[in-house]
């Protein structure tokens, strides 16, 4: 199932599973009718079953993708959206182990707490927005249909190069959970998407940023892993999103777990960003634009400020200038001396003036 299922809602099903690989044997038999009768004999019988260990992928393959930067669309998207931060950005690169692959697509790389790789998810991404884009796609055998994916798998890939066993068993850790090992003292934060993870580490760097990988991924049994730790949670903005991980919080604190639920989207975002499915990460992208702007701004403006103020003709000029609006704002406005000196003199008109001079 799509691990955007909140919006996207594409669905992968057993039925069409078996049509695609034949020899894995689909069920042929129909299941008997339960009754009370053979599900009392089943009570009887029925022996409990062990969860079998996790596969892991070896680390050579990790290692392989570090690397190839000035290609990874991600990386590029970091870049250009903390352009005054680029060691945090750098910094963030390396202890997520954000990989790059062939065709410059993010590899985001799923390692427990004990540094055993799980899979990496591939993800390309919008070097200006940040938004996902088609990393795959393929036509559905049973429908007919081109279907169009934004993430793909690593363990999928290894698979189909016969590198993995076809019976792999995946069980997906949270993104970023080998930090805690080495971030024991910080709270842990835990949002839905990798993406968000990653710039909120940058942005919030007192919190451990874990990403679930999907809504429905939060669970207080997966929360109790962490039972001694100080969580909060950032569920995105649609309202079965924050209602699903709202009701995981409640039951994680009736176990006795320190979780919380931020509200931070659920109060700032409109209606129509929880209908686009808006989440921290556009939140925080938003506030760093907004800063960028600032920043950009500030830069021009001390700029040209030099160059008025080491240039004897500009200077005087600007001079000029003031002197006659103050003496309109005397003449024309009936203001006096010391307001009209007020009024010219404010912050917003001299930059105005200044940079009307360049």
């Amino acid at each position: 199932m799509c691990n955007r299922e909140a919006k996207c809602g594409y669905h992968y099903t057993p039925k069409m599973y078996f049509a695609d690989n034949p020899q894995n044997g689909a069920p042929t038999k129909k299941r008997k009718p339960r009754t009370a009768q053979n599900y009392r004999t089943a009570q009887t019988f029925a022996k409990p079953i062990g969860q079998k260990k996790p596969d892991y992928i070896a680390s050579d393959y990790l290692r392989e993708s570090l690397g190839n930067y000035e290609q990874n669309s991600f990386v590029a998207f970091l870049t250009r959206l903390f352009p005054e931060d680029v060691e945090a950005v750098a910094e963030a690169v390396k202890k997520y182990f954000i990989g790059t692959d062939a065709s410059g697509a993010a590899v985001l790389w799923f390692v427990d707490k004990f540094r055993n790789i799980r899979t990496g998810k591939i993800m390309q991404f919008n070097t200006e927005t940040g938004k996902r884009q088609i990393v795959k796609s393929y036509i559905d055998k049973e429908t007919g249909e081109k279907v169009e994916m934004k993430a793909d798998w690593m363990h999928s890939r290894l698979k189909a190069k016969k590198v993995l066993p076809s019976g792999f068993n995946l069980q997906l850790c949270f993104f970023g959970e080998h930090l805690l090992s080495v971030e024991t003292e910080k709270p842990i934060a835990i949002v839905e998407a990798e993406k968000t993870a990653v710039i909120a580490s940058i942005c919030f760097p007192r919190f451990v940023w874990l990403a679930a990988g999907a809504m429905k991924y939060i669970s207080a049994e997966k929360l109790a892993r962490y039972r001694d730790r100080k969580i909060v949670l950032y569920p995105d903005g649609s309202k079965a999103a924050f209602d699903y991980w709202q009701n995981a919080a409640t039951e994680a604190r009736r176990r006795g777990l320190d979780v919380h639920i931020s509200e931070l989207i659920e109060r700032t975002a409109t209606e129509e960003e929880k209908a686009n499915d808006f989440d921290l990460a556009d939140y925080l992208i938003n506030e760093q634009k907004q800063i960028n702007n600032f920043n950009w701004f500030a830069d021009l403006y001390n700029a040209a400020a030099d160059e008025v103020l080491s240039d004897a003709g500009m200077m005087r000029e600007f001079e000029t200038i003031l002197d006659e609006q103050k003496a309109i704002a005397e003449i024309c406005g009936g203001l006096s001396e010391p307001q009209a000196e007020q009024q010219t003199t404010q912050a917003e008109n001299v930059r105005r003036v200044v940079l009307g001079l360049i």
